[in-house]
């Protein structure tokens, strides 16, 4: 089989020159011709030697022993793409339009086009395809993992740099992105920001601190959900920026990409998400990840507790304003434990139009141990209801901070002790390189529970990123 994608791909590589028709283009399900010989962008063979897949309860994703990736949904009982071609006999048939690169200092290469690429590990829980960057003891692992209790997959690519000096390096994931029976999807950035425009349609670049996640959703069957992308959060190493993008466009470059605001992307959508260049030194890794899901939104308020040690939570408001009058929606979250935001306050308000929907993810951290409740009040002309959100956390001596900072802002640090005797210094650290951005004094406060939680203040400087939290105990 051979479809109409591969075809245009074939006409961008011998035809650059010609601008895509993407657009407007409208490629049929299936086409039925013979198979492409070239690998690079096709392989079909489903018995183990060739295609190997990881799956969660509704997601799953296949990688080629080249370390091509597709990934795809299995949902009351019918398979559905969510990536490009997923091998599942549903809609397109075929890998090689979603793409990882590498950069080592000027050079930039496609990770099927590294020397020795080979299957290093596979159990029904991860594959690992590692390849060698040519000439330089530079090496490349493409990791997908299931993730405990969650119907999610982590992707990881690793740069472990074996050279004994310092190296340049960075990674490109472009996402060919499918959606229920569409190839050219909408997406969201359902981030806590009152500002933030949710659904676009059109070329668009973000970063992490606008939203934790991005998402992309079938239009035609009112909505819904189909794949979550979570780039902020313990584990995870976010891009330094991301695009919505025609993904015809977007193919046809190598590393940077300016985005074009008036071009459409519900033609042939993708997401290009880029892990600048940074320095590796001599026997140091670079990381870049990402945790995709299958979700389905309802409407109301929900709440889950993703990390129960870390205090990691996520908080879905779902708002459909049925009236023909513009609605004023307010939210203010209070808990018994600690309660931090990624980059904004616990009280939001949004200006719902009349015949329109909100969407919106308040990514939640927590600081503490036992049992909590949170509340969360929602006023809607005039009225007001609260709702509340039972759970457990483990956070006992586990050192806690917003994931992602942004240049010039002040985060809090925390730590929660049984013993108000410690001195404490909080560490907040670039989790590449190691680098210490900040640190301070931490100064304990008794809690109801009994144990004292420590904190400090510290300033993020010119950083923009994830960080690493460390607690230092001094000598006395």
């Amino acid at each position: 089989m051979k479809l109409i994608k591969f075809i245009i791909i074939a006409l961008f590589i011998i035809e650059c020159a010609s601008p895509p028709k993407t657009e407007t283009e409208e490629k049929p399900k299936k086409v039925e011709t013979e198979q492409p010989t070239d690998v690079r962008f096709f392989e079909l063979k489903k018995d183990g030697t060739e295609v190997y897949t990881v799956k969660a309860e509704h997601i799953e994703a296949s990688v080629s022993k080249r370390g091509q990736i597709t990934l795809g949904l299995w949902k009351n009982g019918k398979a559905y793409d969510l990536l490009f071609g997923h091998l599942n006999d549903a809609y397109a048939e075929g890998m090689g339009t979603t793409v990882i690169s590498v950069k080592i200092g000027e050079e930039v290469k496609d990770f099927l086009d590294l020397q020795n690429l080979k299957v290093v590990k596979i159990d029904k829980n991860v594959i690992e395809v590692q390849g060698k960057w040519p000439d330089k003891e530079i090496y490349i692992t493409e990791k997908i993992e299931r993730v405990p209790d969650r119907d999610s997959l982590r992707m990881y690519v690793y740069i472990k740099n074996n050279e004994k000096t310092d190296i340049s390096a960075g990674t490109r994931w472009l996402l060919d992105t499918w959606a229920g029976t569409s190839d050219g999807v909408p997406f969201a950035i359902p981030g806590a920001s009152e500002d933030i425009q949710t659904v676009y349609t059109d070329e668009v670049k973000f970063t992490p601190i606008l939203s934790p996640v991005w998402e992309t959703y079938d239009s035609e069957n009112s909505g819904t959900i189909f794949l979550r992308a979570k780039i902020a959060g313990d584990g995870l190493f976010p891009p330094d920026e991301l695009s919505f993008a025609n993904w015809g466009y977007a193919f046809t470059t190598v590393w940077d990409y300016p985005v074009d605001s008036t071009r459409a992307v519900t033609g042939d959508s993708a997401i290009l998400a880029l892990w600048k260049e940074k320095t590796v030194s001599a026997g140091s890794t670079h990381t870049s990840a990402m945790e995709f899901s299958f979700v389905e939104k309802s409407p109301g308020l929900h709440f889950t507790l993703d990390d129960p040690k870390k205090g990691r939570g996520i908080l879905e408001i779902q708002y459909q304003n049925d009236t023909n009058a513009n609605q004023e929606l307010i939210y203010e979250l209070k808990s018994s434990a600690a309660v931090l935001t990624e980059n904004d306050s616990l009280k939001f308000k949004y200006n719902v139009p009349a015949k329109s929907k909100l969407s919106r993810t308040v990514l939640l951290n927590f600081q503490g141990n036992g049992d909590h409740t949170m509340t969360v009040s929602e006023t809607l002309s005039g009225n007001v209801k609260n709702y509340t959100y039972p759970f457990k956390l483990t956070g006992l001596n586990e050192g806690n901070s917003p994931p992602v900072w942004t240049a010039g802002k002040k985060y809090p640090i925390t730590y929660l002790h049984g013993s108000p005797d410690l001195k404490l210094t909080g560490m907040i650290k670039n989790p590449n390189t190691g680098k210490l951005i900040s640190s301070g004094d931490m100064i304990p406060k008794k809690q109801n529970d009994g144990n004292y939680l420590y904190e400090c203040e510290l300033d993020s400087g010119d950083y923009i990123g994830q960080v690493q939290v460390e607690i230092q105990e001094k000598e006395l």
